[in-house]
């Protein structure tokens, strides 16, 4: 008798039509599923062109940059020691710099002489195309003419923060310095060299290390300067000065130069700021000081002589005289230590050469006491924008909270 395979074909077919019907409910859910991605993914992508149309957006698709900038929430509200922008604003001292500076007399303290390095974009053309022009609030800037709206600001920033001190430029021999674009009393210094967008970094350090040589030569050709030397304080154009630095070179009379140091591994020393105590025993220690920083720049660094060559130089002077000096720079305090021949001040940062934050946010906010601020990179645009904040509310905390409001995509022109 022949087995009977009815029953067994039966089952079959009732198991494969009921994964023909599941299988075919699993594609109807991912071709809805993959319909309401793209339908999202669309949708999306209109918004964010409307927020980039209304924003001034303008760029491809290797980054955003917008012509104006896009604030929101200001960074450090609520902690202690940060600049407030709500409520009522009252600055306290930050006991974490470990100094003592705003006890000084302001009227014992000799003037500062501040220095910037500049080197002029384009020498030859007075005017700039329209095409590469830059609108702030209502005014519009030239491309050509941003180092000097920028170099204007920094000026005028002292100007307003250390009444009385005189400001000058180190540039090269042969360099077109458009003088009337700059504030009065702006005195313009001349390197017997000329120099190139290659190796900025190391010949401004070597233009510093020059300008201390011929301030020494001055002197030692007459007794009667001695006592007339100012204070130095090298400076990158980009920054607003927003503190009085007079107290600093009356505190700490023992220093010969001034480092600014943050909690940074590879680069902790940033060469936007260097000062140099008006004595002619202090200028001779800092300029050698400068000029050993030159010479590891050339030997080890020459490759990153336009950028970061000078950061990297100091922070391998520093670290090699010094193995444990790194331990130092975690905590925002000032002190002193011994580099080479020189006695090196550390100032913090976050005081004497405070940054704003690229990206999601400033993390804790601005500094009460901050002296210094240092719109480096892709902050110009910014620089600008808190200036003109300043000259029309006439308020240092309305500048300081459009900065802490702002920073939140690339602002840079």
């Amino acid at each position: 008798m022949l087995p009977d395979h009815r029953g067994r074909n039966m089952g079959f077919l009732a198991f494969t039509w009921r994964q023909l019907v599941l299988l075919t409910v699993l594609s109807f859910l991912s071709l809805s599923i993959v319909g309401l991605v793209v339908l999202l993914h669309k949708s999306m992508h209109i918004s964010v062109s409307d927020v980039q149309k209304s924003h001034g957006f303008r760029g491809g698709s290797r980054g955003i940059k917008y012509t104006r900038l896009i604030l929101g929430d200001a960074a450090g509200e609520g902690l202690a020691g940060r600049v407030q922008c709500t409520g009522l604003y009252s600055a306290s001292s930050n006991t974490s710099t470990g100094g003592n500076e705003e006890s000084c007399s302001l009227s014992k303290a000799k003037s500062i002489l501040f220095i910037t390095f500049f080197m002029p974009l384009n020498d030859a053309p007075d005017k700039g195309s329209r095409t590469n022009a830059f609108k702030l609030r209502n005014s519009t800037i030239i491309k050509l003419d941003l180092p000097y709206a920028i170099l204007s600001v920094y000026f005028k920033s002292i100007q307003m923060s250390n009444s009385g001190c005189l400001m000058s430029i180190l540039t090269g021999r042969n360099a077109n310095i458009l003088t009337r674009r700059l504030p009065e009393g702006v005195d313009i210094v001349r390197i017997p060299q000329n120099f190139t967008r290659s190796n900025l970094m190391l010949q401004r350090l070597e233009s510093y290390a020059y300008f201390l040589g011929e301030l020494i030569e001055i002197n030692l050709q007459s007794d009667t300067h001695v006592d007339n030397l100012e204070h130095i304080v090298f400076m990158d154009s980009d920054i607003i000065v927003v503190g009085d630095l007079k107290c600093l070179f009356d505190v700490y009379r023992d220093f010969d130069i001034a480092l600014t140091f943050r909690n940074n591994k590879d680069q902790p020393i940033n060469s936007g700021f260097i000062a140099v105590r008006g004595e002619v025993a202090s200028l001779s220690r800092a300029r050698a000081f400068l000029l050993e920083v030159v010479n590891v720049y050339k030997e080890r660094f020459v490759k990153a002589a336009r950028m970061l060559g000078d950061q990297l130089s100091l922070a391998h002077i520093i670290q090699e005289h010094s193995k444990k000096i790194n331990l130092r720079f975690r905590k925002p305090s000032i002190f002193m230590s011994q580099i080479s021949q020189s006695q090196v001040l550390f100032l913090p940062s976050q005081i004497y050469n405070w940054t704003p934050s690229e990206g999601a946010g400033q993390f804790h906010g601005m500094p009460e006491n901050v002296k210094v601020i240092h719109f480096k990179g892709s902050r110009k645009r910014l620089m600008l924008e808190a200036w003109n904040e300043f000259i029309q509310s006439g308020s240092l905390v309305d500048m300081q909270c459009l900065i802490l409001k702002s920073g939140r995509t690339k602002y840079d022109f």
